[in-house]
């Protein structure tokens, strides 16, 4: 009777009260067997990662062997060191023809300032239930130098914090609100978001002479435009 137990806990999918008669004395057996959810068929058998700076993309590859019991795979991204993952693409399960499937996803949606980016697969099986791969990351480059100028940095080197942003193409600015970012090293340092030029350079002023040396990049967005600055910082 143990073995036929031992069958019942694991092919039931939930907690559940199994009645068993024992054909020998007769006696009517109850008794409750517990199956967990998250139980899924697929092994993830390799994953990798690369970063493809001359086309502009992350690209991940997996393969999974195993009984095809999942409805599809979702790729999610986390963009800063807390990992706080979002999901950004789903694949569909392939037609299973032989024990291995591979699989692909192409990320261009990369950070211009430039970062390191943390990936991960997860598996969702038929019922909803679902397990993740590994973490995996790739150092993306910052794209700058082909943004259209329409800002530019004073003084570049900045020496003693004394650093401001001016406004060199008025036709290209039309008092939107604007986004600042001091990034370096991937970590952003100083946000600010306002409509007074003035302010900007005010706040950048007063918060710049707290930044270790080093190159660091500048990130404004106003309406839909963005332009990256690079600046060498030798306090």
């Amino acid at each position: 009777m143990a073995i036929i137990l031992f069958f019942l806990a694991i092919f039931l999918p939930s907690t559940e009260a199994i009645e068993f008669k024992d054909a020998s004395s007769n006696e009517i057996f109850e008794f409750e067997v517990y199956q967990p959810r998250s139980v899924l068929f697929f092994k993830f058998v390799e994953e990798k990662i690369g970063y493809i700076p001359s086309q502009g993309k992350v690209e991940i590859t997996w393969s999974i062997s195993g009984n095809p019991l999942i409805s599809h795979f979702e790729v999610e991204r986390a963009d800063d060191k807390n990992l706080a993952f979002k999901t950004i693409g789903n694949l569909p399960l392939q037609n299973w023809d032989d024990e291995m499937a591979n699989y692909r996803f192409e990320d261009y949606l990369l950070p211009m300032a430039g970062r390191r980016i943390y990936y991960r697969i997860k598996q969702i099986g038929s019922n909803g239930d679902f397990q993740y791969g590994r973490t995996l990351s790739a150092e993306v480059l910052p794209t700058v130098g082909k943004n259209e100028e329409v800002w530019r940095t004073f003084p570049n080197p900045v020496k003693n914090g004394n650093f401001q942003v001016n406004l060199i193409d008025n036709s290209k600015y039309h008092g939107e609100e604007i986004s600042v970012r001091v990034i370096q090293s991937g970590n952003v340092l100083l946000s600010i978001n306002c409509t007074d030029v003035n302010k900007l350079n005010d706040f950048l002023a007063n918060s710049f002479h707290n930044i270790s040396t080093g190159l660091i990049l500048v990130e404004l967005r106003w309406g839909y435009q963005t332009q990256f600055l690079k600046v060498w910082n030798l306090r």
